[in-house]
């Protein structure tokens, strides 16, 4: 949090700015940590949160709502926002970054902009999974395709860095709408997408950058709190698995084990996965692939079997009614459906 912190003071910005920070009754030295990095300066305040969430609510979610809620109460100071800007503790910003955020945000139709960083990995297995994320999206659905589309199935969010504009979010229900969400920002898209509201995602282009994970350990506790719940029901888990076995796991099988057309067929789709990877991380991180990058983009098929077995691993959590992030439980949600976000 202190880096982040220092990054939001050498904001460049003409903006009015006013940063809130809430340390959501964290175990360790996070509260006093962050109000030595703020200082004396007048634009940041720093909250505290005491207790769990209540019941039903993710903690994130929680966070949120408090966080804005105190933004409303700041109009009783002669001070008002028209646009909120979320950002994850681990996101780390260039000077520029929330200024050209909100120009895009300026510039769009939509009245949620989703602003995507480019996703470091530096362990292996932080190697291995992470570069999914981007191309998972960005390697089946141009971006300009995902962002004029207005069906919410189709709606592409990353909670690390939104940008939203203050009365769509507060009619809209704000996150409390998708209190129990695991998938809460792919759910606020959906929700304001049923409204009619506009949403985009935009890459940072090297204005930010986040690592979610550090280790291993770590990351399998990140993904498989959520995964589970990003495709629907199990059903449509089991297909996502199935798809994504014959199309990338079965092709380096077929190169090496086939022969004559079934072999070049292999080859042509292995091929075809590395080079998607590999245009999908140059995007996304505005450089030519590094070696790191590039060697991951040819063990695709193992980043497949490690995104099918953290897929598995959710589901089975989930059945258990063992979800929990940061040492609280989670609620036990498969999925939110639209009707079900629309009557919120």
């Amino acid at each position: 949090m202190p880096r982040l912190i220092s990054d939001l003071k050498g904001q460049r910005a003409q903006l009015d700015l006013r940063v809130i920070i809430l340390d959501d009754n964290s175990t360790d030295a996070t509260l006093a940590t962050a109000k030595r990095a703020v200082g004396s300066d007048p634009r940041f305040k720093v909250l505290s949160g005491t207790g769990n969430p209540p019941p039903g609510w993710v903690g994130k979610q929680y966070a949120c709502h408090r966080l804005a809620a105190h933004v409303d109460g700041m109009a009783d100071e002669g001070w008002v926002a028209d646009v909120l800007v979320f950002l994850d503790a681990d996101v780390r910003l260039q000077p520029d970054a929330i200024e050209r955020s909100v120009e895009y945000f300026g510039r769009t139709e939509s009245e949620l902009v989703s602003v995507w960083p480019a996703q470091c990995a530096f362990t292996a297995s932080e190697t291995v999974v992470q570069p999914l994320l981007a191309w998972s999206w960005m390697a089946f659905a141009p971006m300009w395709m995902t962002n004029q589309s207005t069906n919410p199935d189709h709606a592409v969010a990353c909670g690390q860095f939104l940008v939203i504009d203050r009365n769509i979010y507060k009619s809209a229900g704000g996150h409390a709408a998708v209190k129990d969400s695991l998938t809460e920002d792919l759910d606020l898209a959906r929700l304001l997408r049923g409204n009619g509201v506009g949403t985009s995602v935009v890459l940072a282009s090297g204005q930010a950058r986040c690592r979610m994970y550090d280790s291993a350990r770590d990351l399998h506790a990140g993904y498989t709190r959520w995964l589970g719940t990003a495709f629907g029901g199990p059903v449509k888990s089991c297909t996502i698995a199935a798809v994504a076995t014959l199309a990338y796991i079965a092709p380096p099988l077929l190169a090496v084990g086939g022969g004559g057309a079934v072999r070049r067929i292999g080859i042509v789709g292995y091929t075809a996965a590395v080079a998607s990877r590999m245009i999908v991380w140059s995007a996304e991180h505005q450089r030519t692939p590094t070696i790191a990058s590039s060697a991951s983009a040819v063990a695709h098929p193992l980043s497949t079997v490690a995104f099918i077995g953290l897929l598995a691993s959710s589901r089975f959590r989930q059945v258990r009614g063992s979800t929990s992030w940061k040492g609280r439980a989670l609620p036990q949600v498969a999925q939110i459906s639209q009707q079900e976000l629309a009557a919120r």
